[in-house]
């Protein structure tokens, strides 16, 4: 796909790009300041370890929701993000980050965020960016997270569900998380629940464990 069949688009306000092979990453922003909506789904960069770099979706001032899903990986660029400052869900599949602070901290509108299969082991970057302190919906199925400190989640003050699946999470113990309402933590591989795990979690009314 060329940069230039998007030029004269516009008006489009929805891009949905499903089993495509790209040579390269299209750049998506160039004359579309309409778009809301940015799906490339189940896609695939002829090269190794391909880099999403700020070409790829920068200047769409009104993109709402992105999502980002190549079938064998990539990187994503501390700078691919700016500018996104109406973005209010990302889902990322297949996904390394570089450096998560610097990469979110543009995302100041930010409702939904998803990780899947991103290779995720350490979420405690959550604590560091005020910008995602407003989230109502976290996931982050399908990584590598085996732990997490008690107050990872405590900024999160809007946060009502937190989805955790597919995780080698073996022991839960005391967390803060006094917002949230649904808990999945399925499919991991529980074999202790401290006493007092969910003491800090006054408002949860639903619970997956497995």
């Amino acid at each position: 796909m060329s940069h230039f069949v998007l030029y004269y688009l516009q008006n489009l306000r929805d891009i949905y790009s499903y089993k495509v092979a790209f040579s390269h990453f299209p750049p998506f922003s160039i004359n579309n300041p309409k778009l809301t909506y940015l799906a490339i789904h189940y896609y695939t960069i002829i090269s190794n370890n391909p880099r999403i770099g700020r070409g790829l979706v920068s200047g769409l001032s009104n993109l709402e929701y992105l999502i980002i899903s190549p079938l064998n990986g990539g990187r994503l660029e501390n700078n691919a993000l700016s500018g996104l400052t109406a973005l209010t869900r990302i889902d990322i599949t297949n996904i390394v980050l570089s450096d998560y602070v610097n990469t979110l901290s543009p995302l100041v509108r930010l409702k939904v965020l998803q990780f899947w299969g991103s290779t995720l082991s350490d979420i405690t970057f959550l604590k560091q960016i005020p910008a995602l302190y407003g989230l109502t919906y976290i996931a982050f199925r399908n990584n590598r997270i085996s732990s997490f400190p008690a107050d990872t989640f405590k900024n999160d003050t809007q946060l009502g569900i937190l989805v955790m699946g597919n995780n080698p999470i073996s022991v839960i113990n005391r967390f803060y998380a006094k917002s949230v309402k649904t808990l999945y933590l399925y499919q991991n591989q529980i074999t202790r629940v401290a006493e007092d795990a969910f003491r800090d979690t006054p408002m949860l009314t639903h619970i997956s464990l497995s």
